[in-house]
């Protein structure tokens, strides 16, 4: 949106309201694609929405492709109280809030089913997209939507000897995610698609998202497409990861709760003092990173 961003540790955070955001993103789902048949026009917008956080920060840090990725959405919502933190201890202008991914997935399918605009999903373990589907149409009675599994892979970081030393990413089984990709991207077109939802976590998804952002620029489109990475926002809608209680997310303590339930995460969440320590650094050494 413009340049209504500001830069936590190198990666562009937005500034912009929850209900301007929302506003925004409508203009999309309106669009009427039957004109643009008329008209015989091609190549309309892909438009990509990610969901950083400090964790995330920190991984574009260590593995430079993956701020590149981050770098090429045209929104990125700071999903963590830690960035929203990190711009008021800089001086920056915003962010006001959090918005997380669920509460960014739930917002807009609730526009897209009053403004009847398809949605996709895909991600996640088999089966997951299909429920997550499933539990949103009981949630919004006559959305329309389409979903498929994801081919399961693992996405590897290659360091390579380039002069940004940026390194890339290798996918296992990379043909055939890229084969279902292109028809994950045709079907987007066929099914007049407005917005696709890929909750895979951090880097998949955004790695899937530059991916089918290309298929969709191969095709040529003939609507605009939001693309928007959700992490695990399917488990939530559908019930099978419990999310904070409201008290819990508004103080900024959800992060907490879900490594109370998922203990395992303690080795994703040893980066936020990591992070800390960056954003202390930068406020006093006098430099933005």
């Amino acid at each position: 949106m413009g340049n209504n961003s500001v830069m936590i540790l190198g990666i562009p955070v937005s500034t912009v309201s929850r209900q301007d955001i929302l506003k925004h993103l409508k203009k999309y789902l309106k669009h009427p694609a039957s004109e643009d048949r008329k008209r015989g026009q091609k190549s309309a917008d892909v438009y990509r929405i990610v969901t950083p956080n400090p964790e995330q920060v920190m991984l574009a840090m260590r593995q430079p492709v993956f701020g590149k990725l981050l770098s090429k959405a045209d929104l990125a919502l700071p999903d963590g109280i830690g960035l929203v933190w990190a711009a008021r201890f800089l001086g920056l202008p915003g962010p006001s809030g959090r918005l997380s991914g669920v509460d960014l997935m739930l917002d807009l399918v609730q526009s897209a089913r009053k403004l009847a605009a398809p949605i996709g999903l895909i991600g996640g373990p088999p089966g997951l997209a299909l429920d997550t589907l499933d539990c949103l149409r009981k949630m919004y009675p006559g959305l329309s939507g389409y979903c498929r599994d994801l081919p399961r892979f693992v996405l590897k970081y290659i360091r390579d000897g380039s002069a940004s030393n940026s390194g890339h990413y290798e996918a296992q089984n990379e043909v055939t995610v890229r084969k279902f990709l292109k028809s994950f991207a045709s079907q987007i077109v066929q099914k007049n698609i407005r917005v696709a939802f890929i909750g895979l976590g951090a880097p998949k998804q955004e790695w899937v998202m530059d991916v089918l952002a290309g298929q969709l620029n191969s095709i040529g489109l003939n609507h605009p497409v939001i693309l928007t990475a959700v992490g695990g926002a399917f488990s939530m809608i559908c019930g099978k990861s419990r999310r904070a209680p409201g008290i819990v997310r508004r103080i900024g303590l959800e992060w907490f709760w879900r490594l109370g339930l998922e203990p395992w995460r303690i080795r994703r969440q040893l980066d936020l003092p990591l992070f800390v320590i960056r954003v202390f650094q930068e406020r006093f050494s006098g430099r933005r990173i």
